[in-house]
């Protein structure tokens, strides 16, 4: 497997979402003053900046290792590219559960153990799904669930779920996804006539929201449909841009909880 332009691009793009995440979740870090909403959205953005290591790690190992040992090669090349995937899924998990944390402390503060406790159990449900799919079995003739389900290469190493596999992943996944910007865009809503300036913040958040979802379910599912269906190159290019909406969404959450004094007056912020 060579090394092109959009695994170039693509990595690119990756090493950039690290570093927005990690900045942003340190800076709200040092603005947070004890806020436990402000102090789940750090758990975001920090657990976010490793699942974006580990998926470059993945890739990394890949590109270098895979042409050189091959994808069969079940004692080195390919479980350690595995890996460093599976931990990324489990990171990005904890990094969902951290930003719904967020929503429910926002929206329904008087439910969040609850409403954490569920979160946390679909999206145990959604992991497990995707890491049955990876199991290894040391036999070149079997590893995971299905026979080599997985070993579908998309350019940089990403790797083609089973379609029961994807279709399982949506299922849990969409109402989870769905819920954290639309809290959102009901609190904007609920708000709108007293509070113009709080309305229009959280109108601003629920819209960054939205690139991270669509983005996550991209990065999880999206690219494995379209795969299957549309040339590699327009592929890789939607997979780099929907990455891109990771980086969006950092920087328009961190300025609607760093509320500069430019913010402020474009929403006509109130005390």
């Amino acid at each position: 497997m060579q090394v092109g332009i959009f695994d170039l691009i693509g990595m690119a793009v990756i090493i950039i979402a690290i570093t927005f995440f990690f900045v942003v979740g340190v800076l709200l870090g040092r603005k947070s003053k004890g806020r436990s909403e402000t102090k789940a959205l750090v758990v975001h953005f920090i657990f976010g900046s490793f699942a974006f290591l580990f998926l470059m790690l993945e890739q990394l190992t890949a590109v270098v290792l895979i042409p050189i040992f091959g994808t069969t090669s079940v004692f080195f090349a390919y479980p350690l590219a595995k890996l460093f995937g599976d931990i990324a899924i489990i990171i990005s998990s904890m990094a969902l559960i951290a930003v719904l944390n967020f929503a429910y402390q926002i929206i329904w503060p008087n439910s969040i153990k609850t409403l954490t406790v569920i979160t946390a159990l679909f999206a145990s449900i959604y992991v497990a799904l995707l890491l049955s799919d990876f199991i290894p079995i040391y036999n070149q003739e079997i590893v995971g669930l299905f026979q080599y389900s997985y070993v579908q290469h998309v350019g940089g190493y990403e790797l083609i779920h089973h379609v029961f596999i994807q279709m399982g992943v949506l299922v849990i996944l969409v109402p989870l996804m769905v819920i954290v910007p639309a809290l959102f865009y009901y609190f904007a809503i609920k708000i709108r006539k007293g509070k113009s300036g709080r309305s229009k913040r959280s109108l601003i958040m629920a819209i960054a929201l939205s690139f991270l979802t669509t983005a996550y379910l991209f990065e999880l599912v999206g690219v494995n449909a379209l795969a299957s269906v549309l040339p590699q190159q327009i592929t890789l290019s939607l997979l780099i841009v929907f990455r891109l909406f990771f980086i969006v969404d950092a920087l328009m959450m961190y300025i609607a909880f760093s509320m500069p004094e430019w913010f402020k007056t474009a929403i006509n912020w109130e005390e």
